[in-house]
């Protein structure tokens, strides 16, 4: 009988074949049959739910950054209040946009630098602040905050005009009094005695660094530069308090990588019109108004109570859906696309994040697999996504993400990807550096990076199709 079984399917030539064929094609359309209706029971559980309409959370009252776990207490208490961040403006805000108008005044502006300075390794350090000097520093009138980790073996010299250039000299020597304080970090807690560094540079304010906690590598990677942004912020927040006055645009910046030129005009009207917008190369470099700054150099804070507790699995992290929607359409191609000359490196990681899943079909996490999905959520009026809330979307990998383990397991283990989270749980929209930029200084190689200037920051449901997703819900299609 077994015999005969197989002789109807084998020996029976072509026909035998085609029924095998038939049969495995009956066979793999029931199964997308029973997924697109599941997928369609979860499509119409995420998109309907009322009790899902989270508003946004984010408030910042006096200018402070809240802890993340506050979050939720701060968003009972809210009640019908409309203040956000996106649309609450500081009086000294206004009264700058005024007075940039009419060309009274421009606007004070701060680099962070941060980095390591080892003279041992370093190639190019003069060229490096040279180009940071002339393209940044003397074209904006930049004050300079400076945190950098030095080796053991430099800690005696590292003040000394002689010996080996480093960032740090090269630094000190070139920026002069633009340098208004710095922050050495020392390995496992050592330190150099100040008094050197003093006697050399009287006219900058040498500090004593925190000495951060540490981590392994299956908790978090490249960690410390936040951890020093942090520091080099405390360091402008103290300028700030003794000179009576704030600081209204604020770079941050590695010594081994400058981009340039900039548009000074372009950075003015961009920084103070769009206070709610960040603009970045990765991490490597980025820039803004001082209040998303802020909320950018408060990152490295937060490693215990927030990267590595609560928000420790990489698909629990919330979502403003307007900024995550906002900062995917912004993005410049060239960061869908990872290429061999190293140039891809210098854009954002975004599409690397976990995304919710709510539109019907397959979802290969593309690019495009993401923005529609966020299309969709943005079109039915959600505005903030948690997804530890019941009946929140389910959130997938991307594409880009699953490439790396690192972006999979949780925890702060992919910086790049980590920092355009950060932001968007802030309702931050985050842009390509734009500025005028065209070169990228990097590690002593100029490298061609355009800046991009496009920046969508003004979507609306109107402009985006969202009658024709109305539409298709209420005839049941497919979306």
């Amino acid at each position: 009988m077994a015999q005969m079984r197989f002789s109807w399917g084998v020996r029976d030539g072509v026909g035998g074949f085609m029924r095998l064929f038939l049969l495995a094609l009956l066979g793999f359309a029931l199964i997308i049959g029973i997924h697109e209706l599941v997928e369609s029971i979860h499509f119409q559980t995420v998109i309907y739910a009322p009790f899902y309409s989270r508003s946004n959370p984010i408030v910042y009252p006096n200018d402070t950054v809240v802890d993340p776990d506050d979050f939720p207490k701060r968003l009972a208490n809210l009640g019908n209040s409309t203040s956000s961040l996106e649309t609450s403006q500081r009086p000294d805000d206004a009264q700058l946009n005024q007075n940039l108008s009419s060309r009274q005044i421009e606007p004070r502006v701060a680099v962070l630098l941060v980095g390591r300075s080892d003279p041992e390794v370093e190639t190019h350090p003069d060229l490096h602040i040279r180009t940071l000097l002339k393209e940044i520093v003397s074209r904006f009138n930049a004050q300079v905050f400076v945190v950098a980790t030095v080796p053991i073996s430099a800690t005696e010299r590292t003040c000394s005009p002689s010996g080996k250039s480093s960032y740090i000299k090269s630094s000190l020597r070139i920026l002069t009094t633009h340098i208004k304080s710095i922050s050495f970090v020392y390995p496992k807690g050592d330190s150099v005695e100040m008094v050197q560094c003093r006697e050399h540079y009287s006219h900058v304010k040498f500090v004593h660094s925190s000495h951060h906690k540490e981590y392994s590598d299956n908790k978090a990677r490249g960690y410390k530069q936040w951890q020093k942004l942090a520091d080099a912020w405390n360091l402008m927040r103290v300028y700030e308090e003794d000179n009576g006055f704030k600081f209204d645009i604020v770079f941050k910046l590695r010594f081994d990588g400058i981009p340039y030129p900039w548009d000074k005009e372009k950075v003015y009207q961009f920084a103070l019109s769009n206070p709610n917008v960040i603009r970045h190369a990765s991490d490597y470099a980025f820039w803004g108004g001082r209040r998303v700054m802020k909320i950018a150099c408060s990152l490295g804070s937060f490693f215990d109570s927030w990267w590595l507790a609560k928000r420790s699995k990489a698909s629990s992290r919330p979502f403003s859906v307007k900024a995550f929607y906002q900062s995917m359409i912004s993005t410049p191609q060239i960061a869908w696309h990872e290429n061999k000359d190293g140039v891809w490196r210098f854009y954002s990681k975004i599409g690397a994040m976990w995304f919710p899943k709510v539109a019907n079909g397959f979802n290969g996490g593309s690019p495009s697999d993401m923005m529609k999905n966020l299309w969709i959520l943005y079109c039915r009026n959600l505005t903030y996504v948690d997804p530890l809330d019941p009946g929140s979307p389910i959130m997938i990998a991307s594409s880009m993400g699953r490439k790396c383990p690192c972006n999979i397991v949780g925890n702060f283990r992919s910086t790049e990807r980590d920092f355009p989270v950060w932001m968007i749980y802030h309702n931050v929209t985050l842009c390509d550096i734009g500025g005028g930029t065209k070169r990228f200084l990097f590690k002593g190689r100029h490298r061609r990076r355009i800046g991009y200037d496009e920046c969508m920051t003004t979507i609306e449901r109107e402009n985006l199709g969202c009658e024709k997703l109305e539409t298709d819900l209420l005839s049941n299609r497919r979306v």
